[in-house]
Protein backbone atom coordinates (compact mmCIF):
# COMPACT_ATOMS: atom_id res chain seq x y z
CA UNK A 1 0.00 0.00 0.00
CA UNK A 2 2.72 2.46 0.65
CA UNK A 3 4.72 1.83 -2.51
CA UNK A 4 1.17 2.03 -4.46
CA UNK A 5 0.80 5.72 -2.64
CA UNK A 6 4.21 6.98 -3.18
CA UNK A 7 3.48 5.86 -7.10
CA UNK A 8 0.46 8.03 -7.14
CA UNK A 9 2.41 10.62 -5.43
CA UNK A 10 5.33 10.68 -7.64
CA UNK A 11 2.82 10.95 -10.84
CA UNK A 12 0.67 13.56 -8.99
CA UNK A 13 -2.37 11.51 -9.41
CA UNK A 14 -4.57 12.26 -6.05
CA UNK A 15 -2.91 15.78 -5.95
CA UNK A 16 -6.14 17.90 -5.74
CA UNK A 17 -7.33 15.45 -2.99
CA UNK A 18 -4.44 16.55 -0.90
CA UNK A 19 -4.83 20.30 -1.60
CA UNK A 20 -8.73 19.90 -0.48
CA UNK A 21 -10.65 20.02 -3.56
CA UNK A 22 -13.70 17.47 -4.70
CA UNK A 23 -13.17 14.90 -6.76
CA UNK A 24 -12.56 16.21 -10.66
CA UNK A 25 -15.98 16.94 -12.56
CA UNK A 26 -15.99 14.71 -15.65
CA UNK A 27 -17.77 15.95 -19.02
CA UNK A 28 -20.34 13.89 -19.74
CA UNK A 29 -21.84 13.63 -23.18
CA UNK A 30 -24.74 14.92 -24.55
CA UNK A 31 -27.31 13.19 -27.01
CA UNK A 32 -28.08 14.82 -30.31
CA UNK A 33 -30.93 16.93 -31.16
CA UNK A 34 -31.60 13.89 -33.38
CA UNK A 35 -31.29 11.63 -30.99
CA UNK A 36 -32.87 13.54 -28.45
CA UNK A 37 -36.51 13.74 -31.02
CA UNK A 38 -36.05 10.00 -32.13
CA UNK A 39 -36.48 8.97 -28.39
CA UNK A 40 -39.49 11.59 -27.58
CA UNK A 41 -41.07 10.24 -31.01
CA UNK A 42 -40.63 6.18 -29.51
CA UNK A 43 -42.18 7.24 -26.06
CA UNK A 44 -45.15 9.23 -28.07
CA UNK A 45 -46.12 6.36 -29.37
CA UNK A 46 -46.43 4.50 -26.11
CA UNK A 47 -50.53 4.37 -24.59
CA UNK A 48 -49.57 7.35 -21.61
CA UNK A 49 -46.60 8.36 -23.60
CA UNK A 50 -47.11 12.13 -22.50
CA UNK A 51 -47.26 10.89 -18.98
CA UNK A 52 -43.68 8.53 -19.65
CA UNK A 53 -42.56 11.73 -21.00
CA UNK A 54 -42.85 13.76 -17.83
CA UNK A 55 -41.93 11.03 -15.77
CA UNK A 56 -38.44 10.49 -17.88
CA UNK A 57 -37.98 14.46 -17.12
CA UNK A 58 -38.78 14.44 -13.65
CA UNK A 59 -36.42 11.57 -12.81
CA UNK A 60 -33.47 12.50 -14.83
CA UNK A 61 -34.17 16.48 -13.87
CA UNK A 62 -34.22 17.74 -17.26
CA UNK A 63 -36.00 20.33 -18.93
CA UNK A 64 -35.68 18.37 -21.99
CA UNK A 65 -34.11 15.36 -23.67
CA UNK A 66 -31.48 17.14 -25.13
CA UNK A 67 -29.90 17.86 -21.86
CA UNK A 68 -30.32 13.99 -21.76
CA UNK A 69 -26.70 12.00 -21.47
CA UNK A 70 -25.18 9.41 -23.96
CA UNK A 71 -25.65 6.77 -20.56
CA UNK A 72 -29.23 8.50 -19.91
CA UNK A 73 -30.36 7.49 -23.49
CA UNK A 74 -29.04 4.30 -23.05
CA UNK A 75 -30.87 3.30 -19.97
CA UNK A 76 -34.17 5.13 -20.96
CA UNK A 77 -33.91 2.80 -24.13
CA UNK A 78 -33.34 -0.66 -22.10
CA UNK A 79 -36.46 0.33 -19.70
CA UNK A 80 -38.92 0.80 -22.53
CA UNK A 81 -37.79 -2.51 -24.39
CA UNK A 82 -37.75 -4.11 -21.00
CA UNK A 83 -41.39 -2.98 -20.89
CA UNK A 84 -42.68 -4.09 -24.06
CA UNK A 85 -41.22 -7.55 -23.48
CA UNK A 86 -42.77 -7.59 -20.76
CA UNK A 87 -46.54 -6.80 -23.03
CA UNK A 88 -45.50 -9.22 -24.94
CA UNK A 89 -45.50 -11.89 -22.67
CA UNK A 90 -48.94 -10.88 -20.90
CA UNK A 91 -50.71 -11.68 -24.06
Amino acid sequence: MRCLVKNLAMFGLGLYIYSGEDLPEVETEKISIKDANILKDIIRKIDDGDKIYTMILNRYKVKSFRNLTVKQRSDILAGLQEISMKGRNLK
